[in-house]
């Protein structure tokens, strides 16, 4: 659906498996989606049960990088806010709004939002977003049990997710990736196909 309001859009890994996996992948869709085309995985109920749950159960080194990224986000979309600002002060669209372009309807797009919302961060507020991306980092994973490599690749598409976020994603990220095609210890990439 998103590629139908906004094709210039990358794909979205999710909202893919949601889009084409009924039709065109039966036995995709009998594990992952309802009788009424939702996401079957996700737990049912008050989600902020599930998340005082991952607040009580998850491993404290879980805990810390989720709010670290938090944090990270949050900055990184305020500081793109005042280059975006910059740039349109001066006339001279760049960089910064070529990027807030493209992730104006991903995740990226939500981070800004979110940013923007709030201008004073509360503790409070910092922990939900911390627990957001724990609860999605545990989908992710469940969603990849489920229907392993999931076009993870996707995620690194520019513009998709909040450059800090990448690295709470990247084991999916790469998993999806072509085994050539994968990053190697120290940056550089495969030289030919394995």
């Amino acid at each position: 659906m998103l590629r139908a309001m906004a094709p210039e859009l990358p794909a979205n890994p999710i909202a893919s498996l949601v889009g084409t996996t009924e039709h065109g992948v039966p036995d995709i869709a009998a594990r992952i989606l309802d009788t009424d085309g939702a996401l079957a995985f996700l737990p049912g109920g008050d989600v902020r049960d599930h998340l005082r749950h991952l607040a009580d159960t998850a491993p404290l080194e879980d805990l810390a990088a989720v709010w670290d990224t938090a944090q990270q986000v949050r900055t990184w979309a305020l500081d793109l806010c005042e280059r975006v600002e910059s740039e349109l002060d001066a006339g001279q669209l760049g960089e910064a709004v070529e990027e807030w372009l493209r992730g104006r309807q991903t995740m990226s797009g939500l981070a800004v939002l979110e940013a923007l919302r709030d201008r004073c961060w509360s503790p409070s507020k910092g922990t939900l977003s911390a627990l957001g991306l724990l609860y999605q980092r545990e989908q992710f994973a469940l969603l990849d049990r489920l229907v392993p490599g999931c076009q993870w690749h996707l995620l690194k598409t520019p513009g998709m997710l909040p450059p800090p976020v990448y690295d709470l994603f990247k084991d999916l990220i790469d998993q999806g990736m072509p085994r050539w095609n994968r990053p190697r210890p120290g940056g550089s990439r495969g030289a030919g196909r394995v």
